[in-house]
């Protein structure tokens, strides 16, 4: 966390905080100086919208605020804006807080995913390195295209959770939750007022191809990623099924005329053709197969299975409904299962190919091979250290990502800021609505927000954190001028009914606008235990 404070007295902004969090994320929260001029602050919120930041006025730590996202990774840069664009601050001061940097044991956290990615693209490079011999014999020509075009497709596949798998998404999550909240406001014929916080989060939202581009890579990382790998595995799987036929394989038969000890017997890694077909053994090329066909299920699994976190008190369920509800909490964990088993099948045929290769090397045996295929098991041979660190890097990146989320789905949430920053731009939106549609409105982002796509809370869990910010949002001189919205508050009292929509019997909610007048008849009804809504009607 950093805190800035400003020399200029007359400064709209006395106080600007900024968090980091462990997955790289940043958020900022400007508090206005007491006797700021609305019209200044207006300027600020004016240039945020300009450069396509995100804000919304919020309630944070107990103190109204402007809360800023979307500056990027360095703080410099919005201290740059604010100062060039929006107001003279005058010389920043920054404080010292204990917490200011993030432990590298919290980044690494936050960023398996990414790590996965690091590790991945050793093993792909290794991977690559030797499918390239692997493909082409020894006149150079390229006689294995699948097989190198599987390579290809685990080099392509890394680069996406390399880049954009960083633990914390809260920003796209908010701007992209928030995009949705506006045209599902819409559809519904729900009136969106021009100076609401949603629209400027919204704001620049996919307006172009290069942004849609980003916007997908950076929401799907692991889908895309694990797509490609299914890619690879499909080149792998015709590749490895060409091979098979070469053995004129036929198990069903084997195990009619000889039982299992006749199937046991065909898989010996002697069992290779002379005609200069392939250079691995059966069991190696078997292997392969479950390398390609386990990879494809990895990256089906990562596409189709929506990653959904149970809701608070849901009873967990048994059987096979208990391990799809595991699969469903934890897809990207199934998927890496499927790619360690994949891998696993990889390293099993790589030692066959090993013990066959220098078994037909020795001099007893090599006249038994021709020209090609002494060249193919001296490849195979020399190609052992990329193949090791294939299977290793592998390994532990599928650990990794087995502990890593998609990042998005039901109840799935990169940041705990997003529940509040949520809570704050719904009731913003409430807040400037017209005093007669404010109970519509309301019902409609509860709705919302409660929904399984964005927070997949309880209704009332929203409602309550949407009446929190309400309550602050009088207050709060970034939700446009206060004075005015009073006035129209007081002018409008009759209309109050829509707060009952939020109001308990356990806990009354206080009046969302100012009531001077009744505010001591409010704390009566709080105190007596009874609906606030009701009470004042009553009055």
């Amino acid at each position: 966390m950093s805190v800035y404070t400003f020399d200029n007295t007359k400064s709209p902004i006395d106080k600007l905080t900024v968090y980091h969090t462990a997955g790289g994320g940043m958020r900022a929260y400007l508090h206005a100086n007491e006797n700021s001029d609305p019209a200044d602050l207006a300027k600020i919120k004016t240039a945020l919208t300009r450069r396509n930041l995100q804000w919304t006025p919020i309630l944070e730590a107990g103190s109204p605020a402007l809360e800023v996202r979307g500056f990027g990774k360095h703080e410099s840069k919005l201290l740059h804006l604010l100062s060039a664009d929006s107001a003279t601050l005058g010389e920043a001061h920054k404080a010292a807080t204990k917490d200011d940097k993030t432990t590298f044991k919290d980044k690494f956290r936050k960023n398996t995913l990414r790590a996965s990615g690091a590790a991945y693209f050793l093993g792909d490079m290794s991977y690559l390195k030797y499918t390239w011999h692997d493909s082409h014999n020894q006149a150079g020509k390229l006689v294995k295209p699948s097989a190198l075009a599987g390579g290809i497709f685990y080099a392509l596949g890394t680069p996406f959770i390399m880049i954009f798998g960083r633990g914390d998404k809260s920003d796209l999550q908010f701007r992209h939750m928030s995009y949705n909240m506006l045209h599902e406001l819409e559809e519904k014929k729900v009136a969106i007022p021009k100076d609401a916080s949603v629209r400027a989060v919204a704001n620049g939202h996919n307006t172009t191809a290069w942004k849609k581009f980003k916007t997908f890579c950076a929401r799907y990382p692991a889908e895309i990623t694990n797509s490609i790998f299914a890619a690879a595995g499909s080149m792998i799987l015709i590749e490895k099924g060409g091979e098979l036929k070469t053995f004129k394989w036929k198990p069903f038969k084997l195990l009619k005329e000889g039982g299992f000890d006749a199937l046991k017997k065909s898989f010996k890694t002697e069992n290779v053709p002379k005609n200069g077909q392939t250079a691995h053994t059966l069991r190696s090329v078997l292997g392969d197969i479950g390398l390609g066909s386990m990879t494809v299920l990895a990256g089906l699994i990562s596409v189709f299975v929506e990653e959904e976190k149970p809701k608070p008190g849901e009873p967990k369920k048994t059987g096979l409904a208990g391990l799809w509800q595991k699969v469903k909490e934890r897809p990207l964990a199934a998927a890496s299962a499927a790619l360690m088993a994949s891998t696993i099948a990889h390293a099993t045929s790589t030692a066959d190919d090993l013990r066959g290769a220098r078994k037909a090397l020795r001099p007893e045996n090599i006249g038994n091979f021709n020209t090609e295929q002494i060249w193919e098991k001296r490849n195979l041979v020399k190609s052992l250290p990329y193949r090791g660190i294939f299977v290793g890097s592998n390994i532990a990146a599928e650990v990794l990502m087995a502990v890593s989320s998609k990042g998005h789905g039901a109840g799935v949430i990169s940041d705990k800021s997003l529940d509040t920053s949520a809570y704050a731009i719904a009731a913003d939106l409430v807040y400037h609505s017209q005093p007669e549609k404010r109970e519509v409105v309301l019902k409609s982002v509860s709705e919302f927000l409660a929904g399984k796509k964005h927070l997949a809370q309880d209704q009332k869990v929203v409602l309550s954190g949407i009446q929190k910010q309400l309550e602050a949002m009088e207050n709060n001189p970034w939700a446009g001028d206060v004075a005015k919205k009073k006035s129209e508050a007081d002018a409008s009292m009759s209309s109050s009914n829509w707060q009952g929509k939020v109001a308990t019997p356990a806990k009354p909610l206080a009046p969302v606008v100012p009531m001077t007048s009744f505010a001591g008849k409010h704390q009566e009804a709080v105190e007596a235990g009874k609906d606030s809504a009701a009470f004042f009607n009553r009055a």
